[in-house]
């Protein structure tokens, strides 16, 4: 039997042909290959591979869940024969004398008995002997020790990006790029789960992959049966990582860390952890009962920042200390994390935001680019702010229409001392459709050819675009730096939207270009994605027209 060391050599494999070739080499001689790694990683079907390339007779057997307490199982049904399983030496001798020259090949040793167990390593030293471990498993740990002291130790290897992305592409035929990327994320590398969420996205198009449903029966019991054989700490270090749904540090998930390890269902990079499948941590977290699940999320929120804190307490059902932890992340200087902490803190069940909050965080949405929350969160509301504020999102979300038959009921007589006023006036204008002319000079009656409010001014300027009255590009660059300057990111970047698009429409492509470009680095500072995306869209579309190639 070779022994390189005491200890036994474990090799990670990147491909399976690598784990089949690697596995004959070791079973030139009598000796024992134990192929190793977690639920679904592919351990059974390497085993047949390794059976189907042996040169000579394949006797197979393995563990059973149901009957791992029956002496000698495993063997019995690989040697077909009863075996005198009171007699350690005897009946390894018994299996030895039936094997000899053939391979044996033991699946699942994860269930199988002592008997079996303490066989194996006396077969091997006359005998090619080759079997699969599930990782994590309860397998007393004497027991371990003796059956890999003397073998080679395989872990199949999860499955590159390519290979997942292949394989959910075979199982669910014209299923669009990005579903792909997102099974292939939450798979982790592990076949069984690439292919169990492949197969429901093929057959349920319409729900989101996210699901928490989206696996086969056969899938959620492999995982659930493996999670179970974890120790409590792994359990909870697990499905913490599940309720988190990101990567989390060492001492936020406890002493489970190191079990998850050794077992391949996390990654470990320094102090922060990474669940190999998100999928498979979220089964654990979809096993804990109800208390256990609330008890969970109550102790994450206590570890966390405001914004994760208000997620968990709303899913422990804690709707008002969910509704005042998001409102203390609202308090972020950060433009885009605090519309996210509004937008959730006025979707908290219970209707805990008052019409002021709501308007704050429809407000907040509209500045980072997000006018379809805007409008779900102003639904219902008539106040004037309200119906400004509506008129803003209809604007932004390309509902010209509505905006400018909800603009034309506003009213163009607020007293200009009223705060509200220049806001009303701003969208009156804005939405004025082929009344623009009208609003404008009424605008400018009430507020001056170069109004001191800078979302005035700002809507004078696009109409001075639209008419392309002299000085256009530069009244609209200038009203974008004003309004930046004084803090309404709307009012600045609806401007530079403006600019870039009247450019383009006049086919100046190459300024269209520049000032996309400049617009969409100034949305970067406050994480404002879905403006910073239609500036760079439009920046590529303009290279495009002009023959060139974006870099």
């Amino acid at each position: 039997m070779p022994q390189a060391d005491a200890t036994p050599a474990t090799t990670t494999l990147e491909a399976a042909e690598g784990t089949v070739q690697a596995a004959a080499a070791m079973l030139a001689q009598p000796g024992m290959v134990i192929l190793t790694g977690p639920a679904g990683r592919g351990r059974s079907r390497l085993l047949g591979r390794i059976a189907a390339a042996f040169r000579g007779p394949v006797l197979t057997g393995g563990g059973l869940a149901m009957l791992r307490t029956t002496p000698g199982l495993a063997l019995t049904r690989a040697v077909n024969a009863k075996l005198p399983t009171h007699d350690i030496p005897l009946c390894a001798e018994a299996v030895r004398s039936r094997v000899r020259g053939a391979l044996l090949v033991i699946d699942d040793l994860q269930w199988c008995d002592p008997v079996t167990l303490a066989v194996l390593p006396l077969v091997a030293q006359h005998c090619r002997v080759v079997a699969a471990l599930r990782t994590p498993h309860r397998l007393p740990e004497a027991s371990v020790e003796r059956l890999t002291e003397h073998a080679h130790l395989l872990t199949v290897a999860p499955l590159t990006d390519a290979e997942a992305t292949a394989l959910a592409a075979a199982c669910a035929p014209g299923l669009a790029d990005a579903a792909i990327a997102a099974i292939v994320r939450r798979g982790g590398g592990n076949p069984l789960v690439v292919t169990a969420l492949a197969t429901f996205a093929q057959r349920h198009p319409d729900a989101p992959i996210t699901d928490p449903d989206t696996a086969t029966p056969t899938a959620v019991h492999a995982i659930a049966e493996a999670i179970a054989d974890l120790s409590r700490a792994g359990r909870t270090a697990l499905a913490a990582l599940g309720l988190l749904g990101r990567p989390a540090s060492r001492g936020l998930l406890g002493d489970g860390v190191d079990e998850l390890a050794a077992a391949g269902l996390v990654d470990v990079d320094g102090a922060t952890v990474t669940a190999t499948s998100p999928y498979t941590a979220e089964i654990a977290a979809g096993l804990l009962e109800r208390d256990g699940r609330i008890g969970l999320h109550r102790h994450l929120a206590g570890l966390l920042d405001d914004m994760e804190a208000a997620r968990h307490l709303a899913a422990a059902g804690d709707d008002t200390a969910a509704f005042e932890r998001a409102l203390r992340a609202a308090g972020d200087p950060n433009r885009a994390r605090r519309a996210e902490a509004l937008l959730f803190a006025v979707n908290v069940p219970g209707g805990l935001a008052d019409d002021d909050t709501r308007l704050e965080a429809a407000a907040a949405a509209l500045a980072v680019g997000r006018p379809r929350s805007a409008l779900k969160t102003l639904a219902d509301m008539t106040s004037l702010a309200a119906r400004v504020l509506t008129v803003d999102a209809h604007l932004h979300a390309g509902h010209r229409d509505e905006a400018t038959a909800l603009a034309a009921s506003l009213p163009g007589d607020v007293d200009v001392s009223d705060p509200l006023a220049p806001m009303v006036d701003r969208v009156r204008l804005l939405a004025a459709g082929e009344r623009a002319d009208a609003v404008a000079d009424e605008v400018r009656a009430r507020y001056g050819d170069s109004p001191e409010h800078c979302g005035v001014a700002a809507a004078l300027a696009a109409h001075s675009a639209a008419s392309r009255r002299p000085g256009w590009t530069q009244a609209l660059a200038s009203a974008a730096a004003a309004a930046g300057r004084d803090g309404d990111a709307l009012s600045a970047r609806w401007s530079a939207w403006l600019l870039v698009e009247n450019l383009m429409a006049d086919g100046d492509l190459t300024n269209a270009s520049a000032a996309a470009r400049a617009a969409a680095r100034a949305c970067t500072a406050d994480h404002a994605y879905s403006w910073q995306t239609r500036f760079l869209a439009a920046q590529v579309w303009c290279q495009v027209l002009r023959g060139g190639a974006h870099r």
